[in-house]
């Protein structure tokens, strides 16, 4: 890990926007300057880059007279965010100044996108598929979409881009390979829906495809894919399908025994990758032991409460503690970033791996997939898409009696059946009296998390009054209190408290 002053943990997330987080919470990167200089340093991680390839990369045609100079700025301003701890004298431990250029010092596994490709180079070598499935299973849950999606100068990103799809495509196809290998065929052809649309000329993939389907007893399916690549390679470049794909039609329909593939086993949860965090969840274990009771004898239960209230943390605690109660898996699909209740059933189509053919809407699709299967889907942030999840969620429960929906939203969804569950604020203290300090789960939240920043606390001293204030000015909101206590890393506790309390949730 890289560390800052002595507790400040930096990891870089890049395989989708860029974004930066210290110690769990995100760092405020300022314009797209900055989030340009800091990808091109990622890019080239603990190596010196260049004033000038930096300059190009983040200005391109705006080149001025006074660029040197504003780089310079933007550096000092980059820092400043990266290693708030370092004072005017000291040197960065993270971003160095050299002569006529810059390198940052981060750990690759601090780095998604370092991480993936070196976890992408030991599933490469391994031969264990139960080994693969883990590995890749941890490399993909890395990959939230385009790497550096959101840099504006991003002409010198080809080849960089170039490669992490590269290598994002290789361990996708080693990783259904594996599914193939170990008996989970219906597995593998739902993993090759989106990779195919991605890459529908890549004929390695039509090829897995085929098999996955002829081992999950569909020969005639494998024969229409077959004929399906065959037209479109026909129709879009002229060609016929290459001597693999076409020995494997043979071997279709000759019903080859080799092509049968193993016996299936016991096949591995599929588990949608639940959120996981570093941190405990404090103060809440009323409310986990409620929700986790109600999704035993309720199909829908809804999360709703304010923002900052912790919906979303208590939610993927809740389904990791019943993991085991749901035999085909628990699926945590987010929709935060939607706004078009059209494109909800779609998003959780995608994120689930789904199966589908032309015949069916994204929420038939999910509705079979769940039929006959018991899972449990939490849909997170629905506030801004009830209808739509209204209609999905809906379309679920018809299926099938054994399926469980657990929602959050800031809002009712409005869906018949629908239990909700009203999530308050953790209880601030009712005095600052150490007695009332020691009960409030809201300073119990509040001094874990600034423990875990350095503050050491003694709630008999002038400090407890200054907790009380902290804890009530954020209402007990689990998001307020967790900024506060990151506060105290760089400022004093009564400068908190000041702040807070003048500025609450700020």
């Amino acid at each position: 890990m890289t560390t800052l002053g002595k507790l400040l943990i930096v990891q870089v997330h890049d395989l989708g926007s860029l974004w930066v987080e210290s110690d769990g919470l995100p760092l405020p990167l300022k314009g797209n300057r900055m989030t340009s200089a800091l990808a091109v340093l990622v890019a080239n991680l603990n190596e010196k880059v260049r004033s000038d390839v930096l300059i190009e990369s983040v200005w391109g045609a705006e080149l001025s007279s006074q660029a040197p100079a504003a780089l310079d700025t933007l550096m000092w301003r980059l820092r400043r965010v990266l290693d708030p701890e370092r004072s005017a004298r000291a040197s960065s431990t993270v971003l160095r100044t050299e002569e006529q250029g810059y390198r940052l010092t981060i750990e690759a596994e601090c780095v998604d996108s370092w991480l993936f490709d070196a976890t992408a180079r030991t599933i490469a070598e391994s031969k264990d598929p139960a080994t693969v499935l883990e590995l890749t299973a941890g490399a993909l849950g890395l990959w939230r979409g385009r790497p550096y999606d959101d840099v504006v100068n991003d002409g010198w990103l080809f080849a960089r881009r170039a490669y992490l799809t590269e290598q994002h495509l290789a361990v996708r196809q080693v990783r259904i390979g594996a599914l193939l290998s170990t008996g989970q065929p219906e597995h593998a052809v739902a993993e090759l829906v989106p990779l195919i649309a991605e890459h529908p000329f890549v004929e390695k993939l039509w090829t897995l495809r085929i098999t996955g389907l002829y081992q999950s007893g569909r020969a005639s399916a494998a024969l229409e894919a077959f004929a399906e690549i065959q037209r479109m390679l026909d129709d879009e470049l002229g060609l016929a399908p290459g001597p693999e794909l076409q020995q494997l039609q043979d071997r279709v329909l000759r019903h080859d025994t080799t092509l049968s593939g193993p016996a299936a086993g016991v096949p591995a949860r599929s588990t949608n990758s639940i959120p996981r965090h570093r941190t405990s969840l404090i103060g809440r274990d009323g409310e986990v032991d409620a929700i986790t009771g109600l999704l035993a004898t309720h199909r829908i239960v809804s999360v709703t409460g304010a923002v900052g209230c912790g919906k979303t943390r208590l939610a993927t605690e809740v389904a990791s503690r019943v993991q085991e109660d749901f035999a085909d898996g628990v699926f945590f699909v987010d929709l935060s970033d939607l706004v078009d209740n059209n494109v909800v059933s779609a998003r959780v189509q995608e994120t689930l791996h789904i199966d589908g053919d032309a015949t069916q809407t994204p929420a038939q699709a999910v509705a079979a997939f769940t039929a006959g299967r018991t899972v449990l889907i939490v849909l997170d942030n629905c506030e801004q898409v009830t209808s739509g999840v209204a209609l999905l969620v809906a379309a679920i429960i018809d299926q099938n009696e054994s399926s469980r929906v657990l929602l959050t939203s800031r809002r009712l969804v409005g869906i018949d059946g629908e239990i909700v569950f009203g999530l308050r604020p953790l209880e601030p203290p009712a005095s600052a009296q150490a007695e009332d300090l020691n009960a409030s789960p809201a300073v119990t939240l509040f001094i874990e998390r600034a423990a875990s920043h350095g503050l050491d606390v003694d709630l008999h001293s002038a400090q407890g009054e200054l907790i009380a204030t902290i804890c009530t000015a954020t209402d007990g909101l689990p998001l307020g209190l967790e900024l506060a206590a990151a506060r105290t890393r760089i400022f004093a506790l009564h400068e908190v408290a000041a702040s807070v309390a003048t500025h609450p949730m700020a």
